[in-house]
């Protein structure tokens, strides 16, 4: 379980499966194995593999917010929107996961046209967690969708300073010079370029 831990911060997900594996096989009745295992799998192809693992979790521990938020995360992950609402709504009350659970429904409302929900859950995420730069790309984006540029730029710049290499906010940036015809978006895509490069290079890695 410690080796699928370090394996999973170093993103090696293909090796932190396997070993999150071995811990379940090994105590089954293990919560935080479960979880580990459930979190793992909820990177798969195949989201819904996770499933058994969270609800095994959430089974062990009803009153963890932590089960509810990767059950969450799991659903959204494999597109099921309304399920995946009905657990982050859960985690929303609990200080350790709510930043992480209104970032979330902030996306599950973006998924759905409802930009202005996923304003509202994307900005209560950044206030509860300031230091999360997806928080503030997710946000940069939906501004975008809504054109509301000025605004949209700001977040895209504050989630670059928290992360210079962020996927989505310098994917962000890319696409809101191509749009308002800025003169950085040729420097903005060998940027981006780089940023792809090395995404998928970790990819191929795990």
């Amino acid at each position: 379980y410690e080796f699928g831990v370090v394996c999973l911060k170093m993103k090696l997900l293909g090796e932190a499966r396997k070993a999150m594996g071995e811990a379940v096989k090994l105590a089954p009745d293990n919560a935080e194995y479960n979880l580990g295992m459930g979190t793992v799998s909820s990177f798969a192809q195949d989201p819904t593999e996770a499933l058994p693992y969270l609800e095994k979790f959430h089974a062990l521990r009803p009153t963890d917010a932590s089960g509810a938020l990767a059950l969450g995360t799991a659903y959204f992950r494999a597109k099921e929107f309304e399920t995946a609402s009905i657990w982050l709504k859960q985690a929303v009350n609990n200080a350790a996961t709510a930043a992480d659970a209104h970032y979330y429904l902030g996306r599950v409302a973006r998924q759905e046209g409802q930009l202005n929900e996923a304003v509202a859950q994307l900005t209560k995420s950044t206030e509860l967690n300031p230091n999360l730069p997806d928080g503030f790309a997710e946000l940069g984006q939906v501004y975008m969708q809504m054109k509301l540029y000025a605004d949209a730029e700001k977040q895209l710049d504050r989630a670059v300073g928290l992360n210079a290499n962020n996927y989505a906010a310098n994917f962000g940036l890319l696409q809101l010079y191509a749009r308002t015809g800025d003169s950085r978006r040729e420097e903005q895509a060998r940027r981006f370029d780089e940023i792809k490069q090395k995404y998928q290079d970790d990819l191929r890695e795990t």
